[in-house]
C-alpha cells in the first residue's frame, strides 16, 4: 500500500495503530487456535480484525463515517481486551491484550484530533 505524500502524520499514526491491533489480536487468536486446537479461538479476532481493518481503510478513503464507527469499533475492542486481562487465560494473551488496550485508546483519541477530521472533511 503506497502512502499518499500529502498524509498527515496523525491520520498515518491512526491508521497504522489500527491495523496493527487488529493483526495483532488475530495472531493472538490464531497462536490460541494452534495451542488448544479449539476453533472458537479463531472467530472473535477474525471479526474483529476485519472491523478494524475496514475502519483503517474508511479512513483513508476519507469516509466521514469511518472515524464514529471507528471510535464505536475500538471502545468495544478496548472492552474485549480488558475482559480477556482480567479473565482466565494465558498470561501471554493478557499481556498482549494488556497492550492494545491503551493503543486502541489512543487511536481513538486520534480519530477525534482536528487534523484527522480536517482530512475527512476535506474533498479530493
Amino acid at each position: 500500500m503506497r502512502v499518499r505524500p500529502g498524509l498527515p502524520m496523525d491520520v498515518r499514526v491512526v491508521v497504522l495503530l489500527i491495523v496493527v491491533g487488529g493483526l495483532a489480536f488475530l495472531v493472538e487468536g490464531v497462536v490460541r487456535w494452534r495451542a488448544d486446537g479449539v476453533a472458537a479461538d479463531l472467530t472473535l479476532p477474525v471479526v474483529f480484525a476485519a472491523f478494524q481493518l475496514s475502519v483503517a481503510a474508511g479512513v483513508l478513503a476519507r469516509l466521514r463515517v469511518s472515524r464514529i464507527i471507528g471510535v464505536l469499533v475500538l471502545a468495544v475492542g478496548m472492552l474485549l481486551h480488558l475482559l480477556i486481562v482480567l479473565g482466565g487465560g494465558p498470561w501471554w494473551a493478557r499481556v498482549v491484550s494488556g497492550v492494545l488496550v491503551p493503543t486502541g485508546g489512543y487511536a481513538a483519541v486520534l480519530l477525534n484530533t482536528g487534523p484527522v477530521r480536517d482530512y475527512l472533511r476535506s474533498a479530493r
